[in-house]
């Protein structure tokens, strides 16, 4: 005996289910390709595997023919100037008093030509010249009763601008003659001029000058309005007695002659033993000072050598005197001589040089 099992209802479910489990996957598939090929590689880095890499495509802006060379471009920061600019301040002390008329002028070197100037006063003591071009120039400060200030100026790429102060000084000066007690003018020696102050304790810089070839001196930059002890020779070695002058914006100008001793002259040549290349390298440092020995004046002078390695003292009191050389890496050496006003005292100085770095013993 057989039996047939009924199951049409389950059948007819399955067909539909199956299609429609198949139109899913199918739709999923779409979906995921997105219409794209199966090469398709998205570079976005948001959506990329990891640990996968993938190809970038070339920057067209770096890609060039071949010999063709970018254009550079610069930093406008980092770029040199081409042209400068010089300003500054004309700078005055307390007790100097402004004239008016004051022009600060700038001029080549090479032609004196004046290429910028801009008048100055009290209430507005800055200048500035703009568009100055490279090159070397003299900066210049004139005016009624001032001494003419000069400073020497280089423009170029590395300094472009500048700011530079300049003094104004009082032409208030004075001047005269030097002989000695035989009527014959005495070139060569020092004048010094020191204000004379009624403070105790208080100092002021001497003011010196060097006596031409026909024993006449100049010393300008004195202050109005006071009064300077004057006298032949060097602060602490008077030669001669001082005299007292006064000046003022009406008078600026002294005049005071001195008459000295007769005076003897040295020579005093200094003999490298070492020989040329030790004295080139290092001989330029080296100074003769000589020294009166005894006596009540106890004058002292100190003098660098000149180009023909030598020290000339125009102008000594006569007397015994010590003549020491020294300076730089080499043995100080001393040696005695008399000085007349009768006859010219000449020494050779002979020299060792130490070693480079050490100093004299």
């Amino acid at each position: 005996m057989s039996f047939r099992t009924k199951n049409h209802g389950r059948t007819n479910l399955l067909v539909p289910g199956l299609l429609l489990m198949l139109g899913l996957l199918t739709a999923w598939i779409l979906l995921k390709d997105d219409g794209q090929s199966p090469n398709h590689v998205d570079n976005d880095p948001s959506t990329s595997l990891v640990g996968t890499q993938a190809p970038l495509a070339e920057d067209p802006e770096e890609a060039f023919l071949e010999g063709y060379e970018p254009p550079t471009t610069l930093d406008r920061n980092n770029q040199l100037p081409v042209i400068g600019r010089i300003s500054g301040k004309v700078h005055a002390e307390a007790w100097v008093e402004w004239p008016s008329g004051i022009l600060v002028a700038l001029e080549l070197q090479k032609t004196g030509q004046v290429m910028h100037s801009q008048g100055v006063s009290e209430e507005n003591p800055t200048f500035a010249f703009d568009k100055v071009e490279f090159d070397n120039y003299r900066l210049t400060v004139t005016g009624p009763g001032m001494l003419k200030t000069a400073i020497l100026v280089e423009v170029s790429a590395t300094t472009a601008k500048q700011n530079i102060y300049i003094p104004l000084r009082p032409a208030a000066s004075v001047h005269g003659t030097v002989k000695n007690a035989d009527g014959i003018v005495v070139p060569e020696i020092k004048v010094t001029a020191i204000m004379v102050t009624e403070n105790p304790g208080y100092y002021h810089e001497p003011l010196v000058a060097v006596t031409d070839a026909h024993g006449a001196y100049l010393i300008p930059g004195l202050r109005p309005g006071r009064e300077y002890e004057v006298f032949v020779g060097t602060f602490g070695n008077p030669i001669s007695k001082s005299k007292t002058v006064g000046v003022s914006k009406y008078a600026p100008k002294a005049w005071a002659d001195f008459e000295i001793p007769l005076m003897g002259r040295a020579v005093i040549t200094v003999d490298f033993a070492d020989g040329p290349e030790v004295r080139d390298k290092f001989g330029k440092v080296l100074r003769v000072l000589a020294q009166q020995e005894g006596g009540e004046s106890g004058y002292s002078r100190s003098l660098p050598l000149s180009e023909d390695w030598t020290a000339t003292f125009a102008a000594l009191p006569p007397g015994e005197y010590s003549f020491s050389v020294y300076g730089g890496s080499f043995r100080r050496v001393i040696q005695s001589a008399g000085v007349s006003h009768q006859w010219e005292t000449t020494l050779t100085i002979a020299v060792h040089h130490l070693g480079k770095g050490n100093r004299p013993r």
